[in-house]
């Protein structure tokens, strides 16, 4: 070794063999140490030159309209959903459909036979003919007694005029005795009582025609009643649909004491109605007409279209959600009552918001933060995520559109000097979309 660093001295070795020799520990604990001192002043020195910090790639805040596709599970239910029960106490004696039918609004779907029913429709059938006949018997006595009136009070009148005559006869002295007067006056005086009689015989007729009337209409109301009642014996669809269940047969007793039975269920499957519990988050600019799209896995690879039709308007407390009608057409009955949907919920934001890359947001603590560049320095600034749409998350915080983010914040520290490498966001998708 000490031959060896004799020819390092005289310049001999090759650099290579040199540097061997040099940094072993042997050759090391021989040489002469460099005082610290001069590394000190060599370190101050490097320190003391001009740094203009790490290069970073940045992203501007963009302004943009939300727009996404949420997956939404959703259920088929029948636009018109109706149990049938029988109105009126009575056995089922004839059903005309059975589950699975296909009937159309006022087909007949079964027969009930109640015979008391019939038998008191029978009996207000009698009680009108007679309140008719009735109603006649006193419009022909008003008739008769409206003549008889006409005729006292022609009598009457003769009585006044004959009255009349003897009294002007009278003036001449001798010419009329008086016990003429006096018949003429008495004859006029039976003439006006029979007309009083005769005026008050109508009257009382005209009292028993009201009643009559009133009677027949009485009558006539209480038949109607019972031909209603007579017409729930036969059963018929409120509306177009299929029967989905059938729970009697003949000779059952339904209605009335019978207990709640429903004879048959039918529901209405053209359209359907599709609920869909539509998350709090994805409720904006929700309005009625909007066209959607849902697919079933009855149907792999074929979706089915339904418009918003009804809109809830009130949150459930518990799951968050509010509850949302399409009508979807289903003229071909391809589609079921009671099946599973998923729902492409196309969602809106009524406004622009902001956005930044999902890489330029990142945690601590449960919050969320960014690195904004402003003046050359980081500033790590606290914001709240949103939704995402593609590769860019919705955030609101103290920034505005324009600002410069850091767009991957793990390479660099807050408050620190960085050269910025401004690049174009990445491309959004026609449509965002989401599971839920």
């Amino acid at each position: 070794m000490i031959n060896d660093l004799d020819k390092l001295r005289s310049g001999t070795l090759t650099p290579l063999l040199a540097a061997l020799i040099l940094y072993s520990p042997i050759a090391l604990s021989g040489c002469e140490r460099v005082p610290r001192r001069s590394v000190a002043k060599a370190k101050a020195g490097r320190k003391a030159l001009p740094d203009d910090g790490q290069t970073v790639e940045t992203v501007k805040v963009q302004s943009l309209q939300l727009s996404r596709n949420a997956k939404i599970q959703a259920e088929l239910l029948p636009f018109r959903d109706v149990a049938i029960r029988a109105r009126v106490q009575g056995f089922v004696e004839k059903i005309y459909v059975d589950r699975g039918a296909h009937v159309a609004k006022g087909d007949r779907l079964a027969d009930i036979s109640a015979p008391e029913i019939e038998a008191n429709y029978q009996e207000s059938l009698s009680k009108c003919a007679a309140a008719r006949v009735s109603l006649q018997e006193s419009r022909s006595k008003i008739e008769g007694l409206s003549a008889d009136l006409e005729e006292e009070q022609a009598k009457r009148r003769k009585a006044e005029v004959n009255l009349g005559r003897i009294r002007e006869a009278a003036k001449t002295e001798g010419a009329i005795a008086p016990v003429d007067i006096e018949n003429a006056e008495s004859e006029l005086a039976a003439a006006g009582a029979r007309v009083r009689s005769a005026t008050l015989a109508v009257e009382a007729a005209r009292s028993r025609l009201l009643s009559d009337q009133e009677g027949l209409h009485a009558s006539e109301q209480g038949l109607k009643a019972l031909e209603e009642l007579k017409g729930y014996l036969h059963i018929r669809a409120p509306f177009s649909g299929i029967v989905t269940e059938r729970n009697v047969h003949e000779g059952c007793l339904v209605g009335g004491n019978a207990g709640n039975l429903a004879l048959l269920r039918l529901q209405q499957v053209s359209p359907l109605r599709l609920t869909v519990p539509v998350p709090e988050s994805l409720v904006a600019g929700l309005k009625e007409g909007v066209a959607m799209k849902c697919s079933v896995p009855a149907h792999v690879g074929q979706t089915f279209q339904g418009t918003v039709s009804r809109i809830g308007h009130s949150l459930d407390p518990r799951s968050r959600t509010m509850i949302v009608e399409l009508d979807v057409p289903n003229p071909g009955n391809e589609l079921e009552p009671g099946m599973c949907a998923e729902v492409s919920w196309l969602m809106q934001r009524p406004s622009k918001t902001l956005f930044v890359p999902a890489s330029a947001v990142f945690n601590e603590e449960d919050q969320s933060y960014i690195l904004g560049v402003y003046h050359g320095r980081t500033r790590k600034l606290s914001v709240v995520r949103g939704l995402t749409m593609g590769s860019m998350v919705e955030v609101v915080g103290p920034i505005a559109r324009g600002d410069e983010v850091v767009l991957n914040p793990q390479t660099s520290a807050p408050n620190s000097l960085v050269r910025t490498h401004l690049i174009e966001p990445p491309p959004l998708p026609l449509t965002a979309s989401d599971e839920h």
